[in-house]
């Protein structure tokens, strides 16, 4: 759906009305152009669907040596509610089965697992493909495999010298991820996406700060290239976008989407304004490329969330949700991290370059802090390089789709996290220090506001951000802008006619704030709805988190609490006074009911008190549910053990809506054309005139 461009909607009604004749007269001239005339879909109608967009199956190098049993097909099964065996041979199913599901195996080594797999391939007879097949079988086999390949970066041997073996082999693979993908969408129904994961080790050095920043290609149909691009071709993301742009034209058919994931991971690399060297500046060609191809990021998955950390430019508590890295930020001793997932009192210094000083935690590794970077490059180059919508996914390397029920985890690492005893570190694991599982987490879900469960709606949604991250609950958010909401909005029963027809929706641009009557800039309103999951616990809160640029250019940011339960008044430090919500630890069971403290249904029209007109800004809701148990301790009572005391044995899951952006402009005052705009789609159309139309009248 393309609605008309926001300046319409809020403007004055002489504006509005002298914009319509204009519109009309050329309408009767007939040079409006066709595509004003079709019909399209009514916004309103849009539907919350659940899905995850990252998702590993024994095709993965990864996922084989975890002695995954399940490939492409077993996952989509998984993901529509079948029942499907773990790797440690117990049956599991989803409580909630999905709406959609990509698979996205990785690249990288896709010709090796094809080779190591095909008795007539060269190579197939090495020690290493003996290795790696008897690791299906022997977990003494895939711990070395897993270590030596994998942790190591050990080249199997088996490619040729220019990969060219690999080259020829890993297209059956992929083609046979495409043919499992065909198979199982149901248009209207379930849908898949043909997708892959190009994993880089990014551009820092082995074991700073846990690894690079790997990137999900996800693709709007069965249109996609016949060969991937893989880190081992690049691991420049910049290369990535360069052979999207070349083998995936939307004139041809193909259109792709790359979703960044553990920014938290990656080093300070996933939102430093520079190139891919860490030397030249960003600049407005890159910035342009990377806003146009990466219109997603990834809020959390079993390797930790990555919204924000305590100490990097805030003192949001709840900053401190799933962290894998929980070092208090101190100018204390430094720690180098020697794996992803560590466990340390000693306090960690704030980065003053990439990696310096060592053991340093730097603010471009989490998302908050990537769009405060963001806006600040659209103030210097007009362009937002970081302009990211939320989604959340589970990585999982056991063919579990969105297996984030807290009540339903059995693991997302294959053998490695496949049972209580292995996931609660009671006994090593077949990998062992590989991992620390006790610090994962069961990972997210992905939420999209669709008109129908196709591929087109979907990946319309997703292009648009109109999309939502949730911790692994199927709570929903909804969340608009607008300077004409009336206060009462979220009591209206045309509640969402109104939202889209004077706002724009998460994943939207609200520009140049129009003047009261006494020439005021008007503060924007934010209309923010939330439901909660059926089967998780009910509301506490919702709030509203505000990134700025101040009068000197530097970011800042606030959180404020716009909707609390049980009738609460917001704090002025941006949390809700506690509701009364208790756990029974006993048994960790959710109590719902009319006498549970908490709300099925939260929402609230906030006005941003704290607005500047000349300030870039952006919003985003977060939704907080009350405090239920934590995947550890429902492993804990199953196996007979107290929880354990390295993590929470609570947690408050809750969801992230895609952020709304504040632009403001500038009026050139250049006249109306004399000409008509020609062979424009009807959005750049309305933009064009619009424009032009209020640049002619602001100067009279």
């Amino acid at each position: 759906m393309k609605l008309k461009p926001l300046s319409l909607r809020i403007r004055p009604l002489w504006l509005r009305v002298l914009t319509v004749g204009i519109l009309s007269l050329l309408l009767s001239m007939g040079q409006m152009p066709i595509a004003l005339a079709q019909t399209e879909v009514n916004p309103v109608e849009r539907k919350a669907l659940f899905g995850d967009l990252h998702v590993h199956t024994s095709y993965s190098l990864d996922g084989y040596l975890g002695q995954n049993p399940n490939g492409p097909r077993e996952a989509y099964n998984f993901a529509k509610g079948g029942t499907e065996m773990t790797s440690a041979g117990e049956p599991h199913a989803l409580k909630t089965p999905l709406d959609f599901t990509a698979v996205t195996d990785h690249a990288e080594f896709l010709g090796e697992v094809v080779i190591c797999n095909t008795p007539s391939a060269p190579g197939y007879d090495s020690e290493n493909c003996q290795l790696v097949r008897a690791a299906l079988e022997d977990e003494d086999a895939a711990g070395e495999a897993f270590l030596r390949f994998l942790v190591g970066g050990e080249d199997l041997g088996v490619c040729g010298e220019n990969q060219e073996i690999c080259n020829e082999y890993a297209p059956q693979l992929w083609q046979d991820i495409q043919d499992a993908a065909t198979e199982y969408n149901d248009p209207g129904t379930f849908t898949t996406l043909n997708a892959y994961e190009w994993t880089s080790a990014g551009n820092v050095p082995r074991g700073t700060a846990g690894g690079g920043i790997h990137r999900n290609v996800i693709f709007r149909n069965d249109t996609v290239p016949t060969v991937l691009f893989t880190a081992k071709d690049s691991p420049n993301p910049e290369k990535l976008w360069e052979w999207l742009d070349t083998n995936c034209k939307e004139e041809e058919g193909c259109e792709a989407i790359v979703i960044p994931h553990n920014a938290n991971l990656s080093g300070g690399t996933a939102f430093a304004p520079y190139y891919y060297d860490l030397e030249r500046p960003m600049d407005v060609d890159r910035a342009r490329t990377q806003e146009r191809l990466e219109r997603l990021v990834e809020v959390i998955q079993t390797k930790g969330e990555s919204e924000c950390r305590p100490g990097l430019g805030n003192t949001d508590e709840l900053c401190g949700f799933e962290k894998l890295d929980r070092r208090p930020i101190d100018h204390g001793t430094p720690l180098l991290l020697e794996s992803a997932a560590l466990e340390s009192v000693t306090s960690a210094p704030i980065c003053t370059d990439i990696g310096i000083p060592e053991g340093c935690v730097n603010k471009y590794s989490y998302i908050r802090e990537g769009l405060k970077e963001g806006i600040k490059q659209e103030a210097i180059l007009g362009v937002n390089p970081f302009k990211h919508g939320f989604v959340g996914a589970t990585d999982t390397h056991s063919s579990f789709p969105s297996s984030g029920e807290e009540y339903n985890f059995k693991g997302s690492h294959g053998i490695s996290d496949a049972t209580p005893e292995y996931r609660l570190g009671l006994e090593p694991n077949p990998i062992g220090e590989a991992t620390e599982n006790i610090l994962n987490n069961p990972g997210g879900v992905t939420g999209v506001w669709a008109e129908e469960n196709t591929r087109e709606s979907i990946f319309n949604a997703l292009k648009r951000r109109e999309t939502f991250a949730t911790s692994g609950p199927r709570l929903q958010v909804r969340l608009f802008g607008g300077y004409e909401f009336p206060d009462d909005l979220n009591e209206r029963d045309n509640a969402l006619e109104i939202a889209y027809d004077l706002g724009v929706p998460m994943g939207g641009d609200l520009n140049d704030a129009p003047d009261d009557i006494l020439n005021n800039p008007l503060a924007p309103k934010m209309f923010v709805w939330a439901m909660q999951d059926p089967k998780s616990a009910k509301l506490h809160a919702i709030q509203i988190i505000k990134g700025w640029l101040d009068e000197s250019g530097e970011p800042q940011e606030k959180v404020y609490a716009a909707a609390c339960s049980d009738g609460l008044e917001p704090r002025e430090d941006g949390l809700c006074p506690p509701n009364g919500a208790a756990i029974d630890i006993n048994t960790c069971a959710i109590q719902q009911g009319p006498l549970v403290p908490g709300e099925a249904e939260l929402s609230a029209v906030w006005q941003d008190p704290d607005f500047d007109s000349n300030q870039h800004a952006f919003y985003y809701a977060r939704v907080i549910e009350n405090p239920t148990c934590r995947w550890s301790t429902y492993d804990a009572i199953t196996v007979g053990v107290y929880p354990s005391t390295e993590v929470p044995p609570f947690i408050r899951e809750r969801a992230w809506s895609s952020p709304i952006w504040y632009n403001p402009l500038e009026n050139t005052g250049e006249s109306l054309p004399i000409e008509p705009v020609e062979n424009v789609s009807q959005e750049d159309f309305w933009d064009t005139i619009i424009q032009q139309v209020e640049e002619h009248y602001s100067t009279k």
